[in-house]
């Protein structure tokens, strides 16, 4: 638009016809798609505090502008929004329907005051029913994780349970049909260190044309506020995260702008570890890819989610092949129960002759053996996979509840589950994950958080055998149980009097850790209350102490790209072979290196099904789903495979496939989100001890990813590792694992993640 006093004259002309679009075809309601307009602008005369203005959204700039003559007869900018701080746009009518849906009290109109933004608040809390009395019949999984048997289920310490917003046509991404009615234009303006949501107040002209413009105008403009629709938001608080402010955080920062959106938001304040994965992986909780699961914490609630959406994913699974074999045990009695009939005839007719009443056929193919070769598949059934939902050593009785499948549904009418997005809001310690999604300060989550793009990410599958000592330092450690032939199974089954290698399974969505790194992240837990800093305050306290080294077994595959790339850089060398035909990954789905990789290992989505759900595809329908980690496997048992073997003493060692461990550490500077490389950053102890001014030069160039340089660290890409703790322990995520040996694959492109602009 034209920012001269004749360009704006001419918007105010009602014969003008140029920089504006025709809207006539627009339908009502929902905007056609293929609508479109000769210029990137979009202008509309409208009627602002009594005075004549142009509101334009233009498209190329994303920025929204409100612009009028003023008394000199000037052109003068009233706003100029950026379209990424735009959290909605709104009719009369669907703001009162807004606000009516966050209030118990009907419209709540006014402003958004102190304490009514309490009393809303509280109102999303989610509306979850107590842990069910014992003996009740009316069970689904429940995923635990307590060794009290407490299910996953919240309930806040006032017994206050408020229902969860209601689903309305207002969620859709369209605007009421309402001519000459008033207009709101939120956007998010940031003032000192809290949120502020202004509305910019306004309705068009009344003639024909300019309501068509506006119509058109504010379709434009929620499609790019919304461009992947609007959803229904779950916000897992963890109180105890970083310096305990999450909820503070989220009544303060978060709820004020998603107050003013068209998505649905529910609140659940976690009371215990794994409470925010125990309540993902019960699957009577309705999650499914309608939904956002937000974490407001740090990277150990990300990790929880995901990891109850594989555990729920898993229990899906069991539940779908237990109805696959019970249907094809149903079709194998009906066949029975036909031979049995035409016996019976034939029989009948033979009874004439020889008196014979045909107990032998009715013993053969009688219906009594075949309902217990049903009920005995179903009981079979059940008790695998009850344990594929359950944290705890001793899974829950009825974990699947009375009935698996309803007799009344077809297999096919069985929905796979669909995965949700993850997103988060930065309140804890390290939030590498929100500096990697570019998301690091809680306004830009927010704003993130409205507009939803997403990103997808590979993931790791650490397979290992479960450590006794271990598990004691770990309470009621939640996992997934895998036999050694990749089929799902309790850790007591046995053939033939032996027992098998059983194996359990967790996924890690941004790190596995051994060494120096560990020893700073638990080592300052004392010191949550510093936030962030507390990892360079003791790191500072460690380095003056003196830093050890660790005893350690590492093996790993050479990772190759699709082009030939590896990377491999060890110690003496100061700089990163293959470095320039690795360029730094964006962070979004258009990265060129992870598009032109991502099949370079075998895909985990390729073996699913609608929706990115997994199902059988070896032997025939009655064949149990495919283990994760075998989406993008190794055969770690076949040493015909290039192995490389790393043992020794390390300082530390770090896998990951995100760039930032933490806001200020950039671990893995080359590493890329789903390129199917897993990336090893690691210190030998090689050639003798390493000095202080060593490691001070390592400490104050990892922010800057600069010490992957160093003569000391070796930088490599792997597909596929093996890591032995001699010494010490292994940490994923931030968080401590039960175990002292750890198989890590890949799986490729598992998940999406909420990312910044």
């Amino acid at each position: 638009m034209s920012n001269g006093k004749e360009g704006l004259f001419l918007l105010f002309s009602p014969t003008n016809g140029k920089n504006t679009c025709q809207s006539a075809e627009a339908a009502p309601g929902r905007v056609n798609e293929s609508a479109s307009c000769s210029s990137d602008e979009l202008s509309v005369r409208v009627r602002y505090r009594r005075k004549e203005a142009i509101l334009t959204y233009d498209r190329t700039r994303e920025h929204v502008s409100l612009q009028r003559l003023d008394v000199m007869g000037q052109v003068a900018n009233v706003v100029n929004i950026p379209m990424w701080n735009v959290v909605n746009i709104e009719t009369s009518e669907e703001r009162g329907l807004r606000q009516s849906r966050h209030s118990t009290m009907g419209t709540a109109g006014g402003t958004l005051t102190k304490r009514k933004r309490r009393r809303l608040f509280l109102n999303l809390f989610k509306d979850v029913p107590r842990h069910p009395e014992k003996g009740s019949q009316n069970l689904g999984i429940m995923s635990i994780s307590s060794s009290t048997q407490m299910s996953s289920h919240y309930c806040s310490a006032s017994g206050f349970t408020p229902t969860l917003l209601r689903r309305s046509s207002f969620g859709h991404i369209h605007s009421s049909d309402c001519p000459g009615c008033l207009y709101y234009l939120h956007y998010v303006k940031q003032s000192g260190s809290s949120l502020q949501v202004s509305t910019l107040e306004f309705s068009p002209l009344s003639d024909c044309e300019s309501q068509g413009k506006m119509k058109f105008l504010v379709q434009s403009i929620l499609r790019s506020v919304y461009p992947s629709g609007t959803r229904k938001l779950i916000l897992f608080v963890s109180p105890k995260s970083g310096s305990g402010k999450a909820v503070s955080i989220t009544e303060e920062k978060v709820f004020p702008v998603l107050y003013f959106t068209r998505h649905e938001v529910s609140v659940i304040v976690t009371t215990r570890v794994f409470h925010c994965e125990d309540y993902i992986a019960d699957v009577v909780n309705d999650i499914n890819s309608e939904h956002v699961i937000v974490c407001v914490g740090g990277d150990g609630m990300i990790h929880e989610a995901v990891n109850g959406l594989f555990r729920r994913k898993q229990a899906l699974l069991m539940r779908e092949s237990a109805g696959m074999k019970q249907k094809e045990g149903t079709l194998h009695w009906e066949e029975e129960e036909e031979a049995h009939q035409k016996e019976e005839e034939y029989e009948k007719k033979e009874g004439d002759r020889n008196e014979n009443n045909g107990f032998f056929v009715r013993d053969k193919y009688g219906s009594i053996e075949g309902k217990e070769t049903v009920e005995k598949a179903e009981i079979a059934d059940l008790e695998g996979a009850q344990h594929v939902g359950s944290n705890s050593s001793k899974p829950f009785a009825r974990q699947f509840g009375v009935e698996i499948v309803s007799h009344s549904h077809s297999h096919s009418e069985i929905q796979p589950f669909s995965m949700p997005l993850i997103a988060t809001i930065p309140a804890g310690s390290g939030c590498g994950m929100a500096k990697t999604l570019d998301i690091s300060s809680v306004k830009e989550s927010v704003l993130a958080l409205v507009h939803l793009r997403t990103c997808m990410k590979d993931l790791m599958s650490m397979q290992y055998i479960r450590n006794s000592e271990k598990e004691k330092a770990v309470a009621s450690f939640p996992h997934l149980i895998v036999n050694s032939a990749g089929d799902k199974g309790r850790a007591d089954d046995s053939k033939g009097g032996k027992k098998e290698r059983v194996m359990a399974e967790r996924i890690a969505f941004m790190t596995v850790t051994f060494g120096l790194l560990n020893a700073i992240d638990r080592g300052s837990e004392k010191l949550r209350w510093m936030g962030n800093a507390r990892f360079t305050a003791y790191g500072a306290y460690v380095f003056l102490r003196g830093v050890r080294s660790y005893s350690a077994r590492m093996r790993y595959l050479p990772w190759r790209g699709r082009e030939g790339q590896q990377l491999a850089k060890f110690e003496k060398e100061s700089f990163i072979p293959g470095e320039p035909e690795l360029p730094r990954c964006t962070w979004t789905n258009a990265c060129s290196h992870c598009q032109a990789n991502m099949n370079s290992t075998r895909s985990f989505t390729a073996s699913l099904g609608v929706d990115g759900c997994a199902i059988a595809s070896r032997g025939t329908a009655g064949a149990e789903p495919l283990s994760i980690s075998e989406c993008g496997s190794a055969d770690f048992d076949d040493d015909s495979l290039p192995w490389v073997k790393l043992d020794g003493n390390h300082y530390a060692i770090f896998l990951s496939n995100i760039r930032d461990a933490t806001k200020d550490i950039m671990m893995a500077p080359l590493a890329h989100m789903s390129d199917g490389a897993i990336d090893i950053v690691f210190s030998r102890e090689k050639g003798g001890k390493k000095s202080r001014s060593d490691f001070l030069k390592f400490f104050t160039t990892m922010e800057t990813g600069n010490h992957v340089k160093l003569p000391f660290v070796s930088y490599i890409k792997a597909r596929a590792v093996e890591l032995e703790a001699v010494e010490g322990f292994i940490m994923s995520d931030g968080e401590m694992m039960p175990f002292t040996k750890v198989r890590i694959t890949p799986l490729r492109r598992a998940i999406e993640f909420v990312r910044g602009r």
